[in-house]
Formats: structure tokens, sequence, C-alpha cells
């Protein structure tokens, strides 16, 4: 994955050049193992990750059990959410290994 085409994430497919600049010149590949957590509801992160293989779980946990709401896949986003509402909201593992990319916020 060292040549990644940013344009073919559809969310990247109609930025700008200099935009795909910025992003190529700071992002980082970040790899999670079945089960690693990725994401946590009492953490706004400080990157973006951006599912480029793999499968991850997003939980919902009450009293102590845990289900599943969605499971995302290639080219879902991970932390946006919690950025946007400047609170930590999402309890994401990874399902499976899982390779992203990982933009600074």
């Amino acid at each position: 994955m060292n040549q990644l085409d940013l344009k073919l994430i559809p969310a990247f497919k109609d930025i700008s050049e200099s935009s795909i600049e910025e992003i190529k010149n700071n992002y980082e590949l970040l790899k999670y193992e079945v089960g690693q957590p990725m994401s946590n509801e009492s953490i706004i992160p400080n990157k973006i990750l951006v599912i480029l293989k793999g499968e991850v779980r997003l939980i919902h946990e009450k009293n102590s059990y845990r289900s599943t709401i969605a499971k995302l896949g290639p080219f879902s986003f991970i932390g946006l959410a919690s950025l946007l509402n400047t609170k930590g909201c999402e309890y994401i593992n990874a399902s499976s290994e899982v390779i992203t990319l990982a933009i600074p916020d």
C-alpha cells in the first residue's frame, strides 16, 4: 500500500489535488489486530481513520452488556463523528486484521 491512490477512496474522489497532497504528506498507515480497540467513547481521537482493509464492529455498551450496532468495512471512517461532536461517541473494535489510513486532525 505504499503507492496508495487516495482518489480510489469514494469520499476523496472529488477533492482538490492540493488537498490530496496535504493528506499524502501527513497520513500514516496503522494496523490493528482482531479484538484490538480502535476508538473509545471516552476519548476524542487525534486522528481520523479510514478503513482500507478489514472489518470493525461499532459497539453499544449498557450495563456491562455489549452488542454490535454495525459492522463497518473498507472506506468507512472512524473518529469523524467524535471529532464533529467534540465528544467521544464511538466504541469500535477490530473484528479482523484491519489496515487504516490515519489522518491527523
